[in-house]
C-alpha cells in the first residue's frame, strides 16, 4: 500500500508515495487515508496536560501533486 503512517515522538506522519501517478488517490487509497485520520483523531498520545496541540498533514512524496 502506499499510504504509510509513521511516527516521531509525539508526531504522527501519513505519507502517500505513488509518485508513478502523480499521488492519485483510488477508492482503497481514500479509505487507507481515512482509516490513518480516524486512528490519528482517536490516539489520546500526543496529549500534553490540559491541552492539546493537535494538527493534520499527509505528505505526498515523489512527482508534482500539480496538474500544471
Amino acid at each position: 500500500m502506499s499510504v504509510h503512517v509513521q511516527h516521531d515522538g509525539e508526531v504522527t506522519i501519513v505519507v502517500l508515495d505513488r509518485p508513478e501517478v502523480r499521488n492519485a488517490v483510488t477508492t482503497e487509497h481514500a479509505r487507507a487515508l481515512y482509516e490513518a485520520f480516524i486512528a490519528f483523531e482517536a490516539d489520546t498520545s500526543a496529549s500534553s496536560g490540559d491541552q492539546q496541540a493537535r494538527t493534520r498533514d499527509l505528505e505526498a512524496r515523489g512527482a508534482s501533486t500539480s496538474s500544471n
